[in-house]
């Protein structure tokens, strides 16, 4: 059965003999060249140019899109102003590859997924999951893996089937060589992207569509927004392009669905480079696509950008807060 990064990452370096050394606050190190599974490097993610949607409404500038005063205002105020990170790539604190990882899986094997729902005690109810059939690459990488969240997300592209598999909270079924996913959603990328259910994300956008890829900094250029997920945002509203929502704040300046952007007037606190100069940009009010709030965090995480899991980008977060951007109607 395919293998989780985990287990694979163990297997393969089991018995390797670690180099390191303490750190000034006692710290055990290790070296980039040593991967254990607590420092590993992923794969490169697929090149998706082309493979997406390109006339769904992210591809929209915001440059026609009016500021809305009082939203904007209320998110600047002190009860809602907090920061917003937007590093790309790289090694977090945790010592976790952060990201959301894809994977293409153009002729691999058929695996059993079974999908639990999102019902209260739905993982002790095996009678009442839906079997699903996924192609599964030898070794799933999913969103926060190694440590195993539990929230771990997947994506998975069949480049000539024009098909794209979402799972959410998937994990292996012990004992078995099926596994268990929370939600399970196949994309028919030839088919108009609203027209059936959506995935992974609480707004029902397709969870890579928004995110900045290694293709696009490579290129100098991002031509769609960028997926924002909130800490908090309002209960019970949904704007479009979202088409469900997980909010639960009353009063909450945000909205699922919501365009959002980086105030022209914006200016860093130190020379950026240029893959940040291209993030940018395509932030801003006046020359890029901006945000799509697409999902809720908790609050104790803050809001952050949703990036790659892919080691040829590396991105410095850019020190944003909520009182740097522009809530837009839309």
């Amino acid at each position: 059965m395919p293998l989780t990064t985990f287990d694979a990452d163990y297997k393969r370096h089991v018995g390797v003999r670690w180099r390191g050394w303490f750190d000034s606050r006692g710290r055990f190190q290790l070296p980039w060249e040593t991967l254990s599974w607590r420092t590993w490097r992923p794969p490169p993610c697929p090149n998706l140019d082309g493979v997406l949607w390109v006339n769904a409404p992210w591809h929209q500038p915001v440059a026609g899109l009016d500021v809305d005063a009082e939203a904007t205002a209320l998110l600047h105020s002190p009860e809602w102003d907090a920061p917003v990170r937007t590093g790309v790539g790289g090694v977090s604190p945790g010592n976790v590859w952060g990201g959301s990882p894809w994977q293409d899986v153009t002729g691999m094997p058929m695996c059993t997924v079974w999908e639990t729902g999102e019902a209260q005690g739905a993982d002790l109810m095996p009678w009442v999951w839906q079997r699903h059939e996924v192609p599964l690459p030898p070794v799933v990488r999913r969103y926060d893996d190694p440590t195993g969240s539990q929230d771990v997300q997947w994506v998975g592209i069949d480049f000539e089937r024009r098909l794209m598999w979402e799972c959410g909270a998937m994990r292996p079924r012990p004992g078995t060589s099926d596994w268990v996913a929370r939600g399970v959603t196949v994309w028919d990328l030839d088919a108009p992207w609203d027209a059936g259910r959506g995935g992974c994300t609480a707004t029902w956008l397709p969870l890579v569509a928004g995110i900045p890829r290694a293709e696009e900094f490579a290129r100098g250029h991002i031509d769609h927004a960028l997926w924002f997920v909130a800490d908090r945002y309002r209960t019970g509203e949904v704007r479009w392009p979202a088409r469900a929502t997980d909010g639960n704040f009353d009063g909450a300046p945000l909205v699922a669905g919501m365009r959002l952007a980086l105030d022209p007037a914006w200016r860093p606190s130190k020379p950026l480079t240029r893959d940040q100069e291209t993030l940018v940009e395509a932030m801003r009010h006046d020359t890029g696509f901006g945000f799509i709030v697409a999902d809720r965090t908790h609050p104790e995480h803050g809001s952050t950008m949703r990036d790659a899991m892919d080691p040829r980008v590396l991105v410095a977060d850019l020190g944003i807060h909520h009182h740097d951007l522009l809530v837009l109607r839309s």
